[in-house]
């Protein structure tokens, strides 16, 4: 990596996005953006995807991969320490105050249930970021829906598995179900054009 870096073939920028000028900070745009298991962790997801035209090339694409926030473990749970507060599914869509209550039951520290409530306030839902890109003049280019998402093989060994299309199709129930998405999108133009 360091000769790739020292040949400028990669470079990191830590700046916040929409700061970013992306002639003057980049010095080009792209023709894929990725953001794997990104946007169920940004704030305002409203704001943030009409910032991603900006750094797409003509007839660019964005890869998005994410597990919708009512799926088994949408809230991220598993990364919790202790075998109930990591492996019990869908406690993450408690109402209101009951949630962080159970995270401090399960012995989860104040530190953790901050983060946890965190990760709450940005789970996105499949309808949701459908709605959202449309807003944002995105148009879905490809999806692909899994009971098992690929990256489980290497984090649990469980092999991917395609989510059923009938399933895939019945919105909100397929949320419940599925544990990862993935979608590619392009620009469109606006609705008024």
């Amino acid at each position: 990596m360091q000769a790739e870096m020292q040949a400028g073939k990669v470079a990191f920028l830590n700046k916040d996005i929409y700061d970013v000028d992306v002639e003057r900070d980049i010095g080009s745009t792209f023709d894929l953006v990725i953001l794997k298991d990104v946007i169920e962790h940004i704030p305002d997801q409203e704001k943030f995807m009409p910032q991603l035209h900006k750094f797409l090339a003509p007839g660019g694409s964005i890869f998005f991969g994410f597990p919708p926030w009512c799926m088994p473990y949408g809230g991220h749970q598993q990364v919790l320490p202790g075998k109930l507060a990591s492996r019990m599914p869908w406690y993450h869509l408690l109402p209101g105050p009951m949630y962080p209550m159970v995270l401090k039951l399960f012995g989860v520290n104040a530190s953790g249930i901050k983060t946890m409530k965190e990760i709450r306030s940005t789970g996105i839902s499949i309808n949701r970021f459908l709605r959202i890109c449309k807003k944002a003049c995105f148009k879905e280019h490809a999806r692909r829906f899994y009971l098992f998402n690929p990256v489980y093989e290497y984090k649990f060994g469980i092999k991917p598995r395609r989510q059923n299309t009938i399933i895939a199709a019945i919105p909100r129930f397929r949320d419940f179900v599925t544990m990862g998405v993935y979608f590619i999108l392009k620009a469109s133009p606006p609705a008024n054009e």
